[in-house]
């Protein structure tokens, strides 16, 4: 009798088929690649991925749409940010090559053929520098300005003196152009200041979406929150329940939460960390990996659901009494 694997056999080399594979149409990637910039393409083949590549049985329809994803699934698949693939979601939608449904706290994402070879052509950006001024010298203590935004501020004055500031001219400046006026100055020395780390990640996380900067109040009441706690399980806590966060004064409480749950599973480490330690294991090492993503607080739904599928031991280790060396009774 002829075996099944002769009968389905595909001329496809035996790593492709290992592996699994995600078709895509003739020409995909010399038409619609120069159409699209870099974080769109990702994000339409995570779709692809997820709906004519997904892996079902045999005979099964392929899904018209795919399963939700947060778009904190598309930032950790693709290496881009947040907001890079919000952005990008949002130009595939408007270019009509995605059609999306909202699916409890996430998107379903369905690809629309017709639209693929459609696309208007991309023009290439172009960014627009202006030369940076020459700094300026000056006599004095040389005591830094520091822009309350982080931004270079067109101050050129210096403390100098009892009397607080001094101008400066700039080289070639005429006199007369010298007007005297005075404007606060830092006297911020230069060491780091305190929770910088903790502000850069709040506002790379929030500030997109509070569309304001967090005060210093802010700032030290998430930090005195959060404790020992790592910042970047904040951040994890945060991109979880970023649909409830609508102002700063929220994000303490998070912190708060963050902190206890940290403290209750033994300082874990980071959640991006044991995905990498996942990432690179194999055999048992590889199980213990998956066993300590499922069971950390920064797991989502969609992620424990995957990690079951991929390790379904995971699923018997949870309801065993043999502790978590035992292995599932084989099949009689």
């Amino acid at each position: 009798m002829e075996s099944s694997t002769s009968r389905h056999t595909t001329g496809l080399p035996s790593w492709l088929i290992a592996q699994g594979y995600t078709p895509v149409p003739r020409n995909f990637f010399r038409e619609v690649g120069g159409r699209l910039d870099y974080g769109a393409f990702l994000c339409l083949g995570i779709v692809l991925e997820e709906t004519v590549g997904k892996p079902r049985p045999p005979g099964t329809p392929v899904p018209e749409a795919s399963e939700p994803i947060t778009e904190e699934q598309f930032a950790r698949w693709t290496g881009l940010t947040v907001r890079g693939v919000r952005q990008s979601l949002d130009s595939l939608e408007r270019l009509g090559v995605l059609r999306c449904q909202k699916r409890g706290r996430a998107y379903s994402y369905a690809v629309v053929p017709d639209r693929l070879y459609s696309l208007p052509d991309r023009h290439p950006r172009t960014l627009d520098r202006e030369p940076k001024p020459a700094p300026a010298t000056a006599q004095g203590l040389g005591i830094a300005l520091v822009c309350p935004l982080g931004s270079e501020c067109p101050v050129h004055e210096v403390y100098d003196g009892p009397a607080g500031l001094t101008n400066i001219r700039q080289g070639g400046e005429e006199k007369t152009n010298d007007t005297g006026t005075r404007v606060p100055v830092s006297f911020a020395s230069s060491s780091p200041a305190p929770n910088g780390d903790l502000r850069a990640m709040l506002e790379r996380t929030l500030l997109a979406k509070l569309h304001t900067v967090p005060d210093d109040q802010v700032v030290r009441r998430v930090a005195q929150s959060l404790g020992d706690a790592p910042i970047r399980d904040l951040e994890e806590f945060i991109l979880l329940k970023s649909d409830k966060v609508r102002s700063w004064g929220f994000v303490p409480l998070l912190a708060k939460d963050c902190r206890a749950t940290w403290e209750r599973l033994g300082c874990p480490r980071p959640y991006a960390a044991l995905l990498d330690d996942l990432a690179g294991a194999t055999g048992d090492a590889a199980i213990d990996a998956a066993r300590k993503v499922l069971t950390h607080p920064s797991c989502s739904p969609q992620d424990q659901v995957r990690l079951l599928r991929i390790f379904p031991g995971l699923h018997w280790d949870a309801h065993n009494t043999g502790g978590p060396n035992a292995h599932p009774p084989r099949a009689p």
